[in-house]
């Protein structure tokens, strides 16, 4: 039997040789090995693709028929509940059942040009995730029946001791790793290869369903912070909900009181096309709930630093909003805060004034 020595040297021997002999390479061979080598990557990537989408489906099953299915029939919760907590899952449970059929009987590319349209429907399911987590809980502390199940459910030895608000997420995630395996997959093969130009096209439509659900996903966030708004205003406070108009910032700043004395601490709301102001209703009960002061339409507005364009480091300053017969110095104490109001209200101005 060789020593430990023996056998290191051994070991060193034949990497030195592989080192000479890769160096010593001809062009073909170095071809061939980049081939072999990216061939190997490609394999691991569709296994990985493979192995993740029977994973990704057996999770929604569980779903189904443990959480999904019995709580249909079992009348512990009424039907619109039932809706908020799986939105439409049972038809991406369909729909994804049918992609993994493909991808045994056809190539990538096929697969997902033939069934990417239809994961617009993980839109849906996104926009409404939010609200079905906020339900599960919700109904976890109303009903000692309903969370009872749950658990019970939870706890079923082929549920593995996954949660139910774990499993729920699954299909929000589930788009944006198709998009990073089919971009790794193609940078992996090679353009004479019989996939190549299907998976090019999947890849393009796949991000487009990204996009799609992406921007589902903030147009709704976007409706939902308006809608908060809105239910925190009061007074003459126009109608905040407006087809195109869209949230952009809010935040406290000190307004200079035109009959001097002591600053006013207002409440500033800035959207597409206009700037909103309010106090803060007395006797709140920490609801933050707000009294409109004035509304104003940002194309009549004009931007103007006081002491200079303030800094992002700067620790305070001040700037003036002019529309039309209205007139707010503006200030903060807070580093940079004025700096990027100012620079969201002129940016805002620029482009409500040239579109």
């Amino acid at each position: 039997m060789l020593s430990l020595r023996s056998r290191l040297t051994a070991l060193t021997e034949v990497s030195d040789y592989e080192s000479d002999h890769e160096r010593n390479m001809s062009p073909e061979e170095e071809v061939a090995k980049r081939t072999r080598k990216r061939d190997r990557k490609r394999k691991k990537i569709i296994r990985e693709l493979f192995e993740s989408e029977k994973a990704y489906i057996h999770h929604l099953e569980l779903v189904h028929k443990h959480f999904d299915f019995p709580l249909r029939f079992a009348c512990i919760v009424p039907d619109d509940v039932h809706q908020k907590l799986f939105s439409n899952l049972e038809q991406i449970l369909e729909v994804n059942r049918q992609l993994l059929e493909e991808l045994e009987h056809s190539t990538v590319g096929l697969s997902f040009l033939h069934l990417g349209p239809f994961l617009k429907l993980y839109a849906t399911y996104a926009n409404d995730h939010e609200q079905a987590l906020s339900t599960l809980q919700d109904w976890h502390q109303r009903s000692s029946v309903f969370s009872d199940f749950i658990s019970m459910q939870e706890q079923r030895p082929e549920v593995k001791g996954l949660k139910l608000n774990a499993l729920l997420i699954t299909p929000v995630q589930r788009v944006p790793r198709y998009q990073m395996l089919l971009e790794d997959l193609l940078e992996h093969t090679s353009r004479d290869h019989h996939d190549y130009n299907n998976l090019c096209e999947a890849t393009k439509k796949i991000k487009e369903v990204a996009w799609h659900i992406n921007e589902h996903i903030r147009q709704h966030e976007n409706f939902q912070k308006m809608l908060d708004i809105q239910n925190r205003l009061s007074g003459s406070a126009p109608k905040i909900l407006a087809p195109g108009r869209l949230f952009v910032k809010e935040g406290c700043l000190k307004k200079v009181s035109r009959k001097g004395g002591r600053p006013l601490e207002r409440m500033f709301f800035l959207f597409s096309d206009m700037l909103l102001y309010a106090k803060p209703k007395l006797l709140d009960s920490g609801k933050n709930t707000y009294t409109c002061c004035c509304v104003l339409p940002l194309k009549h507005c004009k931007i103007e630093p006081v002491f200079g364009k303030p800094r992002k480091d700067q620790e305070g300053g001040m700037f003036r909003i002019s529309c039309q017969s209205e007139s707010l110095l503006l200030y903060s104490t807070e580093p940079g805060v004025v700096n990027e109001w100012s620079e969201e209200l002129v940016t805002a101005v620029r482009y409500i004034c040239t579109h």
